[in-house]
């Protein structure tokens, strides 16, 4: 009798099923940066007489529901003055996406006079993150690859 009433169950809930479930997200997972501009980490984001920068680092974590955290490092090298300093940056971060286009960054309006960062803009597989970002490249893009679901 106990395994017909499991039988029942379960037969009542697959019947109750209407196919509405969101499906899950193929976009959630971490994103680890491999290039910038088709040149392997560490790559130079721009230079110049007196200075240099460079991408040592870029995380992406999406969790499929338009939330994540986004880390990078990047050297920069100030010739003249002698400096040389790594800047590490994490922070959350919120994401949309449409099919394959993919937008990171912030969706709260920018207030006035004030200066804002524009979101990075790309497109999602399910093997990478292709985005042209501001962060630290001037709009160029980084590919970043999945490394876990």
């Amino acid at each position: 009798m106990r395994h017909v009433s499991r039988f029942a169950l379960a037969a009542l809930l697959v019947a109750c099923d209407d196919g509405t479930a969101p499906a899950p997200a193929t976009e959630a997972g971490r994103y680890v940066a491999t290039s910038l501009r088709g040149r392997p980490l560490p790559a130079v984001t721009d230079s110049s007489a007196q200075e240099f920068g460079v991408l040592l680092a870029d995380t992406l974590e999406l969790d499929g529901r338009g939330g994540g955290r986004r880390a990078y490092a990047v050297r920069r090298v100030h010739r003249a003055l002698g400096i040389d300093t790594v800047y590490r940056v994490a922070a959350p971060t919120a994401y949309r996406r449409d099919g394959a286009r993919l937008v990171v960054g912030s969706f709260t309006p920018c207030p006035p006079n004030a200066s804002c960062l524009a979101n990075d803009e790309g497109t999602v597989e399910p093997t990478r993150v292709t985005l042209a970002t501001q962060r630290y490249a001037g709009g160029d893009p980084v590919v970043l690859a999945r490394v876990t679901p």
